[in-house]
């Protein structure tokens, strides 16, 4: 057993609290995990009590990293759990976490799925679109569900768009771009040999 003889506050970071045993420092923790924990000044602590306590800790400061990383904008599961095992937590602690944020409603790869296919339409095909939820890590089933129905539409505007912007576009330079695009061979050939472009 060891004995909490003192609980400082950390300057830079109010949040942390730095957890000293029998006048030595032992470890820098989260103040919520402390509390969680039932670490007190003179309480007494053992083995077990510590590993809790670094437990609660790595877990708290994993979620207070993936609430930050999800501040900026919507995450697929695949970049959250990737972004904190680079931050050096163990699997473990990231599957508490990602579980604790989708019981709250943090994460959602349906609903990042539909954002991303929204921002991307438009710009590019169905093609290159799934290609890149791929990476994002989303499941086929998901991918499938959102990105069905045909582009045709987004093909037209945006070699409408590239034949306007380009005078002197020929047929050939403008099937590599829409192909580039992530557009589907047939859907651009049919465009491309559409009376409207020739």
């Amino acid at each position: 057993m060891a004995t909490v003889t003192d609980l400082k506050r950390q300057k830079k970071n109010e949040s942390r609290i730095n957890v000293y045993l029998d006048g030595e420092f032992f470890v820098s923790a989260d103040e919520v995990a402390l509390y969680r924990a039932g670490i007190k000044k003179d309480s007494e602590i053992d083995a077990q009590d510590l590993m809790d306590l670094l437990r609660a800790d790595d877990s708290q400061r994993a979620f207070d990293f993936a609430l930050k990383y999800l501040s900026y904008r919507l995450r697929s599961k695949k970049e959250i759990f990737d972004y904190l095992l680079g931050k050096g937590f163990d699997d473990e602690t990231i599957d508490g976490v990602m579980g604790k944020l989708e019981h709250y409603g943090y994460v959602n790869d349906e609903a990042f799925a539909k954002m991303f296919f929204a921002s991307q339409k438009g710009r590019y095909g169905v093609k290159k679109i799934k290609y890149n939820m791929r990476q994002f890590g989303l499941d086929d089933r998901i991918i499938d569900d959102v990105c069905g129905g045909d582009d045709m539409e987004s093909l037209k505007k945006i070699a409408d768009k590239y034949r306007n912007s380009h005078k002197t576009c020929d047929n050939k330079k403008l099937a590599t771009y829409l192909l580039g695009k992530g557009f589907e061979w047939d859907s651009v050939k049919s465009v491309i040999n559409d009376e409207f472009y020739n």
